[in-house]
């Protein structure tokens, strides 16, 4: 079977539900490789408010023999700095994200003109499924009314 963007973004989805479900914040992150090749995926609800789901999954691939040149890492939110950063080091290819993080994505301070950027920062983009974009964007707005940050609401709306 081949897997494509879709596919991965459907099994972060289940992550970031089972995160949602049990209290925590609504965050999925899958590796998979050009080959379909799966690798470690994470969600908050593993690992508490310790790390993040990218960083988690990162850390869990770093531990893997599995080379990391052709590798995606597919989030339900725009990864942070820190985690953009990290897969930087470890030379994945190609990040992608369903909602964007207005507070800390890294695309924030992306700058794809930049040379040390071209070279060493994997491409970012925002993944364009609507159904799942809709979907993991209520989660958050429904987490952060629920978990008394209905003020960051405005912010996830764009207002």
């Amino acid at each position: 079977m081949e897997r494509n963007d879709e596919f991965y973004f459907d099994w972060a989805m289940i992550l970031a539900r089972e995160a949602f479900e049990a209290g925590y914040s609504p965050v999925g992150a899958v590796m998979a490789s050009k080959k379909g090749e799966a690798f470690p995926a994470a969600s908050r609800r593993e690992i508490g408010n310790v790390q993040h789901a990218e960083f988690r999954a990162l850390s869990l691939m770093g531990e893997s023999t599995t080379p990391l040149e052709n590798v995606t890492l597919f989030s339900t939110l725009e990864p942070c700095i820190m985690c953009s950063g990290m897969a930087a080091v470890m030379k994945v290819e190609r990040i992608v994200w369903l909602v964007d993080d207005i507070w800390g994505g890294a695309s924030r301070v992306y700058n794809p003109d930049s040379t040390y950027i071209q070279k060493r920062f994997p491409t970012m983009d925002k993944a364009h499924f609507p159904d799942l974009h809709k979907e993991a964007h209520d989660m958050w707005i429904e987490y952060l009314t629920r978990t008394g940050h209905a003020d960051a609401v405005h912010y996830m709306l764009g207002l």
